[in-house]
């Protein structure tokens, strides 16, 4: 297909589909390294728990494990919020992505509702150019600016 086939809102459709599944793989990983990060964690706390009821033997030897299963525990974390920071940026592209779509086909009901209010109804200008509001410029052009800045 060439890309002159495809019309702009259909490829903001396939752009929202191929995030959408990045977003999805992103959060099977996300699960998986949270039941990572339990088990890590109930072995390096029994690791270290089973050195008191018990004899002195081995003693360090399960300390030491189990210090060491924190340091993996620790690492787990960093990697877990990365994984999903990862699948909140593929969440975010995919919403990008849709309200584009929507915007193209100017499928209003479909965007997603700003953030901003808009200046209220005493506003001299803003009802007269529809500015802000259902079908207005504010929702035609979309994020002008990111949300951090």
């Amino acid at each position: 297909m060439a890309l002159h086939d495809v019309n702009g809102a259909d490829r903001y459709r396939e752009a929202a589909s191929r995030h959408a599944v990045e977003r999805d793989r992103h959060a099977q990983r996300s699960r998986r390294l949270s039941y990572a990060r339990l088990a890590v964690f109930l072995a390096a706390t029994a690791s270290v728990l089973s050195t008191f009821p018990g004899p002195v033997s081995f003693a360090s030897l399960r300390i030491g494990a189990g210090m060491a299963g924190f340091v993996v525990f620790f690492i787990l974390v960093y990697w877990h919020s990365q994984v999903e920071a990862s699948e909140r940026w593929f969440a975010t592209l995919e919403q990008v992505n849709t309200d584009a779509a929507a915007r193209m086909n100017r499928e209003w009901s479909r965007l997603t509702p700003p953030a901003i209010a808009g200046p209220g109804p005493g506003h001299p200008y803003a009802d007269d150019l529809d500015i802000f509001g259902h079908a207005s410029v504010f929702q035609l052009l979309g994020w002008v600016g990111t949300e951090a800045g």
